[in-house]
């Protein structure tokens, strides 16, 4: 989209479909930036909008942007990564605007790699983090397994034990 303003961006969103993302310069990066905001799946009728942390010369010389939009994932309320990026503003397909210009990724099993100086090639993948306003969600667990557990004997390995029980440390020394 080019410059465009966080108030205009959420003004171009709005009335778009779940998934729908523009790309921007980043307004609030000092040295630049490029970030994208998505239409974000909601419960509610309400909108929302978000926005991943830009992405500055450092991270587009270790990563391509097409491979970081194509590869962006966020981890749901299920534990399940999610592209929530399926159309970019206003309405084409992410796979067609994108895919042209993706890194070909190389042969792992190709023994011909003169390049790889017999290392295995690795690939660089960024990893975003959310917040979550429920840490115990996160678990596999549910809070009342987490409560159960808590209050079960194996909360504590090492049980209460009054000193006639325990073993005087001189008889260890001496045995």
């Amino acid at each position: 989209m080019g410059f465009v303003s966080k108030e205009k961006e959420k003004n171009l969103l709005k009335n778009r479909p779940y998934g729908t993302f523009l790309l921007r310069f980043s307004e609030s990066s000092r040295d630049g930036g490029i970030t994208f905001t998505w239409v974000k799946q909601s419960n509610s009728d309400l909108v929302e909008i978000q926005s991943v942390e830009p992405y500055t010369k450092q991270h587009l010389t270790a990563v391509s942007f097409p491979d970081i939009i194509f590869n962006f994932k966020i981890i749901s309320d299920t534990n399940i990564p999610n592209c929530p990026l399926k159309y970019l503003y206003p309405d084409i397909d992410k796979d067609k605007a994108f895919s042209k210009y993706l890194g070909m990724p190389p042969d792992i099993m190709d023994e011909d790699q003169s390049d790889s100086k017999g290392y295995i090639p690795t690939k660089f993948i960024p990893v975003h983090m959310t917040r979550v306003n429920n840490p115990l969600s996160m678990l596999p667990l549910t809070p009342e397994d987490l409560v159960e557990l808590t209050d079960s004997e194996f909360s504590n390995p090492f049980p209460p034990f009054s000193l006639e029980e325990s073993i005087p440390l001189a008889a260890l020394l001496l045995e």
